[in-house]
């Protein structure tokens, strides 16, 4: 809600309201493709672990199920227990009303429009005027960081609140009020139901800075207000947090390896931050080398507008950001910054997250902020070095032109620098440009001199515009520099957007129909070996996201509830992943097993699904039969199911040798529970191919009885006879984590209720 500081106390005017509804028009006209033009957006985690997750989510609430267990990836994982799912998220409820692509692509929306709007209200309660908390808002909503998040929902959920909570730290230091501070904790709590609980601490390490150096309390009173903060955050959220803490203590993550957290791209890729284009763009299917990511870019004119700030402006709140920027940086290094070992080794936790560049979001908030205030500062009244401007125009005139002569004079010369100076000292950032064709080098090289050249066109630009608000500091030139920001950040905010028709997540009718036949079975899919984006391909990441549908992978078996022993989740079972045996430096999924492999047939798997990797192998083994060959004329590739032969059951009994003995029918089974029909001649274990997890229960014949780990399976001891054995999975933390979350929002919104009629009261 916008606001205007003063120093006692915060004034309501309808310009703030007019602003407010301007930045929405402005979030819809740069998503016009989806809100006027029928696409939707669909790139990255979106595709494969996010949308999968609320479909089945809610398809389990609407037939009355609790969304506790996912019985459809991993051969069962925990579901509500992953917090980076982010399944209790508010906006979430979009799936409940949109179809699965069209309701991720509106919470992106309201996302980034929510970071600015967050983000204008803040710059106002920091003494912005209007046009500054525009620019702040404008670069922090369109900033590299938050764009590149569109592609991961639950951490650009995460992201966009945190100018929130500073809106909340500002005021509860400003009013002293513990309504301010219960508000921190629920803006906290909601971060950590978004999902990402890296940047829930990222959140947390700011809160805590921002009290230390902000507040003029005393130390005491300042960590006695961070503890009144947090605490009330794990109660709020214990419904999810328990388990998850449960979670962790099984996940193939280390816990304390400074090689795989600290594993981060090289320094020179850290230039996208200036020159963002340098390798590629998404949209365009140009990205090569180190990715075309954008995280950090803030804008050329932003920058510059910080820098003015933190050169001309002595303040604490300037020098708190600069902090803020510097120390964000030099983490984001990751092993080429000595602060990132120091706060590997120092900080409680931090050992336990890796891509250290995940940082710059805090850095992105804090030359936003900055920004704003070196906006203001040049129309304060303050005299412009007439010197720095001509040197300004004197430098960047040149560089300007000779970038553009570049493209048509100097491609060759530059090349054969290239050559010299990589046969000098290897350097693997320029011997993959040289790996390129001719026309892929020329096509790279033209980015690059592209990049420059609008960098300088900016610099000019703003050099031109300070020099005219010299002569005339009238609301036309404020409005001109918003125009130029404007114009700055949105040129590349697009890089990453990437959108396409729904269509494009259907899977074949024939292969889900065939799968539903026989629902007790698994699946296991021959996933292509992974890849970066193909250099000049736009339709790469439309085509990948295709023929995972058509493969059922990651996690689209989730969606049509077909039980699949591979995925792609934040945790995985480490001791799932030793039993199939998988090598995988990437603790987010386990390899392909190959055909032939002893565990297909453990694991229940019936149905193996590929898109030409081991189709020999498959075609050649007389342990599988071909079912089912689809063609597919746009992506050129022929999808094939083998049926496996040597599938056990997913329950089976053994007697006391192991032999397989007596019947075993799974009579009905949901994602929380399975009920089998048994029968012994003689006393036997019951073996249910699913994963053991705490937290399932087990009763014969309707009376408790007692479940055990056999491998990696669930099992159970019968006598002999006829059974009815019924698993279930309901685990008491879930239980004590929900009563303990609802007791403290129901005792938090009384409190808040109490505020107000108290405050009527008041007034009356």
């Amino acid at each position: 809600m916008p606001v205007m500081m003063s120093t006692k106390r915060i004034v309501w005017e309808r310009p703030d309201y007019k602003i407010i509804v301007a930045l929405l028009c402005i979030v819809l006209v740069f998503f016009a493709d989806v809100v006027f033009f029928g696409k939707v957006l669909f790139a990255g985690d979106n595709a494969s672990i996010n949308v999968p997750s609320k479909v089945l989510m809610f398809d389990m609430i609407r037939r009355g199920q609790l969304p506790l267990w996912n019985p459809y990836m991993f051969s069962g994982t925990p579901f509500l227990a992953d917090i980076n799912l982010g399944l209790l998220y508010p906006l979430n409820i979009l799936y409940l009303i949109l179809s699965p692509l069209r309701a991720l692509s509106y919470m992106i929306i309201i996302d980034v429009y929510l970071a600015g709007a967050f983000m204008y209200v803040y710059g106002r309660i920091m003494k912005l005027s209007r046009f500054a908390a525009v620019a702040s808002s404008l670069i922090f909503m369109f900033s590299g960081s938050v764009m590149t998040f569109t592609l991961n929902t639950p951490i650009l959920n995460s992201v966009v609140l945190i100018p929130l909570i500073l809106i909340f730290l500002e005021m509860s230091i400003q009013k002293k009020s513990l309504a301010f501070v219960l508000g921190i904790s629920i803006v906290l709590s909601l971060q950590i139901f978004a999902g990402h609980a890296q940047f829930f601490y990222y959140s947390s390490l700011l809160v805590a800075v921002y009290l230390l150096f902000r507040s003029n309390e005393s130390l005491f009173t300042r960590i006695k207000l961070l503890a009144t903060i947090f605490i009330p955050v794990n109660f709020l959220t214990a419904i999810q947090l328990i388990p998850f803490l449960e979670l962790t203590t099984f996940s193939t993550r280390p816990v304390f390896n400074f090689a795989y957290a600290s594993s981060s791209s090289p320094v020179i890729s850290l230039l996208h931050m200036i020159f963002v284009n340098i390798f590629g763009v998404f949209k365009d299917g140009t990205s090569w080398g180190a990715m075309a990511d954008t995280n950090g870019y803030v804008g050329i004119v932003p920058l510059i507008l910080a820098m003015v700030a933190l050169i001309k402006i002595k303040d604490r709140v300037i020098t708190f950001y600069g902090g803020v920027a510097l120390v964000t940086f030099l983490i984001a290094l990751g092993k080429y910054s000595p602060l990132y070992y120091l706060a590997f080794y120092v900080l409680p936790f931090f050992s336990r997250f890796r891509s250290p560049p995940s940082i710059l979001i805090l850095y992105s908030v804090a030359l936003s902020m900055l920004a704003g205030y070196g906006f203001d500062y040049i129309f304060s009244g303050n005299t412009v070095n007439k010197r720095l401007l001509r040197q300004a125009v004197l430098i960047c005139s040149p560089i300007f032109i000779l970038t553009l002569l570049s493209r048509i004079f100097f491609y060759k010369k530059f090349v054969s620098l290239v050559y010299l100076i990589n046969s000098i000292k290897k350097a693997s950032f320029l011997t993959r440009f040289l790996h390129y064709s001719e026309f892929q080098i020329h096509s790279i090289f033209n980015m690059w001199t592209e990049n420059v050249a609008i960098i300088m066109l900016f610099v000019l630009l703003f050099t031109f515009l300070l020099y005219a608000i010299k002569q005339c500091r009238s609301q036309l030139f404020r409005v001109l520099l918003i125009l130029l920001i404007a114009v700055d950040i949105l040129f590349y905010a697009r890089n990453n957007l990437l959108t396409t028709f729904e269509n494009i997540y259907k899977s074949p009718s024939t292969l889900i129909s065939r799968l539903k036949q026989d629902p007790e079975s698994r699946i296991h899919t021959m996933t292509d070996e992974g890849k970066k984006p193909i250099f000049e391909d736009k339709s790469f990441f439309e085509r990948e996201t295709e023929k995972a549908a058509y493969l059922l992978s990651p996690n689209m078996s989730s969606i049509y509830k077909i039980q699949s022993i591979d995925g792609y989740g934040s945790i995985v079972n480490k001791n799932y992943a030793a039993y199939v045996r998988s090598g995988s430096v990437d603790p987010t999924h386990i390899d392909v097993i190959a055909p032939g492999a002893f565990e297909l047939d453990t694991l229940a798997v019936k149905y193996v699904i590929t898109g030409g990797r081991y189709e020999k192998e498959l075609s050649s083994d007389p342990t599988f039969k071909k079912l089912l060959q689809i063609q597919n004329k746009l992506l050129g590739k022929t999808f094939s199911v083998y049926e496996n032969k040597n599938v056990k059951p997913r329950s089976y009994l053994l007697n006391d040798a192991d032999i397989a003995t007596g019947s075993s029918t799974i009579t009905s089974s949901t994602e929380n529970s399975v009920e089998i029909s048994t029968t012994a001649s003689s006393a036997a274990k019951l073996i249910l191919s699913d994963v053991y997890y705490p937290g399932w229960s087990v009763t014969i014949d309707k009376k408790p009885g007692t479940i055990y780990q056999s491998g990696i399976f669930r099992s159970v001891d019968l006598s002999e006879g006829k059974h009815v054995v019924s698993f279930t999975y309901f685990p008491k933390k879930f239980i004590i984590g929900a009563v303990i979350s609802i007791i403290n929002w129901i005792y938090l919104i009384g409190f808040f209720i109490f505020l107000q009629v108290k405050q009527h009261q008041k007034v009356d």
